[in-house]
């Protein structure tokens, strides 16, 4: 076994020697290579090639039905219902930038129908038609050319935006514009091949044959380090992107250096063309969801659980919305894929069976403001804040039960945008106070909690609350003197053996005590031996706390 090891090693350095790498990734080699992986995947990879509803269209596509690609060459767009299309398509995921010279509009829309020349079109999209074409796809959808961007069409960027899930998972292959900060540039790239070799580690060590010999192996250290690139790439820090990629079954993400392979069984590069092994943000949870359609639901949840939902909400919420009313329609293709699998309630970036712990999350960014200025979702939502969310992946059980919900949706899509909600929570209610613990405004301990007049019992000099307020620059000194500050405990588990047992805290502020409506503003946590007595205490007038009900120590609250 050390043997074959020693030689596979080995065998892999001298492959890597002997690429030899073109000076472009516009080259015929790079094309090549993009035409071998879409062809293995198609052939081989069960995991990519999923059952579908049958043949499917976008609404609109480009067509490039051209056996030669020229300057002249005419570029027609096609409405799929009328002019049924014949073959695959392709998609595209770019960078919008500061506007395209030729977009989608009422004003252009009869001279796409009838053709316009390549070279009118912007760069990147001359660019994404030509690797279309290479692959030997005749049809490519492309947002800003195949969704109407009239500001006043509300109507149909709504309905394609709804379809978007299908649109991306049923392409054959999506084309990522990885670097290109708008659509005015190419998504090729120059290159010096010489110094793209990786480093390579050399390590002597004595043989396990017979004798006194020593092997000597040679091994490239960078492969955990590739795939960087495309993570941290220009492109995957939009939102958007998000579930343009996870919809998508295979991708080609054109780098600044080198050309990339995603799908649901493989990752590889031009500098690794068999293969980089699948990284969590991609093959993996890809295949996890669109494996599990056809399985029990109680296997589903013990393969593939709840649990890398929070990844995908942990990396959406990192990314970047020009516009933050498309929070939830930016995400919406991913809860529309995740749904079929979980066969549950999608519940404002959230899922019903779990609500409850949902519930605990927290924003990460303690450097700027974190509430938007108009309305996105409730505020017991991860959508309702800007910035990372923090949310444990052990968040499947809470203290707090979820009585029932309320969301008014925009449109008829009930996974896209929201315009109001409440939540009914029943757990003993307590009042609380938020006291200045440190002048750092952006500290998490800076704030301490009073809870039913208790202080923390706590034998160290620091503050014993991490509080994470939703509005980190809100000061509450007002609220906490007029008595609207509340608190309901959400979760205890044990955290290290040595620490013990973790209360989590989710604070309120009172809206409305004839309603028993509340606001969410924030969580904390804090160790039970410090804080616990704050929540075993039942105080006598607990029963006079406004809320919906107050039923044997139980108050039935409703968050907006």
């Amino acid at each position: 076994m050390e043997i074959e090891e020693e030689q596979e090693t080995i065998s892999k350095y001298q492959r890597l020697e002997s690429l030899h790498l073109s000076g472009s990734t516009k080259s015929p080699e790079t094309f090549s290579l993009a035409r071998t992986w879409v062809a293995d995947c198609l052939k081989n990879h069960s995991k990519c090639n999923t059952p579908s509803e049958g043949t499917w269209y976008p609404t609109r596509l480009l067509d490039l039905d051209q056996p030669t690609l020229e300057e002249s060459t005419t570029v027609q767009l096609v409405e799929t219902k009328i002019t049924p299309p014949s073959g695959p398509y392709t998609t595209l995921s770019h960078c919008w930038g500061n506007g395209h010279s030729l977009t989608l509009n009422r004003e252009t829309y009869q001279e796409l129908l009838g053709g316009v020349p390549l070279s009118s079109l912007p760069q990147t999209f001359q660019d994404a038609l030509h690797v279309s074409h290479q692959l030997g796809v005749r049809y490519l959808w492309i947002d800003a050319m195949c969704i109407f961007q009239d500001a006043g069409d509300i109507w149909d960027w709504g309905s394609e935006v709804s379809l978007m899930h299908r649109v991306y998972s049923n392409s054959r292959c999506n084309i990522v514009a990885a670097e290109t900060p708008n659509s005015h540039h190419s998504v090729f790239n120059s290159r010096d091949p010489s110094t793209m070799l990786p480093p390579i580690a050399e390590v002597t060590l004595p043989s396990s044959r017979q004798g006194n010999s020593k092997l000597t192996a040679r091994y490239d250290i960078s492969n955990v380090l590739f795939w960087r690139q495309v993570e941290e790439s220009r492109i995957n820090q939009r939102g958007w992107v998000k579930q343009e990629r996870f919809m998508s079954p295979r991708a080609l993400h054109f780098g600044a250096e080198q050309l990339f392979w995603e799908c649901r069984e493989k990752n590889a590069a031009e500098m690794n063309p068999d293969g980089l092994g699948l990284h969590a943000t991609s093959g993996i949870f890809k295949s996890n969801y669109v494996d599990s359609r056809d399985r029990p639901r109680d296997d589903v949840l013990a393969l593939n659980g709840y649990f890398p939902w929070v990844y995908l909400v942990d990396g959406y919420t990192s990314c970047a919305l020009s516009f933050p009313s498309e929070k939830l329609i930016a995400f919406s293709a991913i809860a529309k894929q995740v749904a079929a699998v979980f066969n549950d309630q999608y519940v404002a970036g959230m899922w019903r069976r779990f609500l409850g712990g949902q519930l605990i999350w927290s924003e990460s960014n303690r450097s700027k403001p974190t509430c938007y200025d108009t309305y996105i979702a409730p505020s017991w939502s991860w959508m309702s804040v800007k910035g990372r969310i923090n949310s444990s992946t052990n968040n499947w059980s809470s203290l707090i039960r979820v009585e029932d919900y309320e969301l008014q949706y925009v449109t008829d899509d009930r996974m896209g945008a929201i315009s109001g909600g409440w939540l009914r929570l029943i757990r003993s209610l307590k009042r609380m106070k938020l006291l200045r613990w440190s002048n750092d405004e952006l500290e998490f301990r800076s704030w301490t909690l009073v809870v039913s007049g208790l202080e923390a019992k706590s034998k160290r000099s620091e503050n014993p609350w991490s509080v994470f307020l939703d509005d980190v620059l809100k000061d509450y000194e007002e609220e906490s003197k007029n008595g609207i500050l509340y608190c309901m405990p959400a979760k205890n588990e044990t955290v290290l053996k040595n620490l013990g047992t973790q209360y989590d805290v989710l604070l309120f502020k009172l809206l409305d005590a004839t309603k028993g409506t509340f606001q969410r503003i924030g969580l904390a946590n804090a160790l039970e031996g410090e804080v616990g007595h704050m929540f075993t205490f039942d105080p006598a007038d607990e029963g006079t706390y406004p809320c919906v009900e107050y039923k044997d120590g139980l108050h039935t609250i409703c968050i907006l």
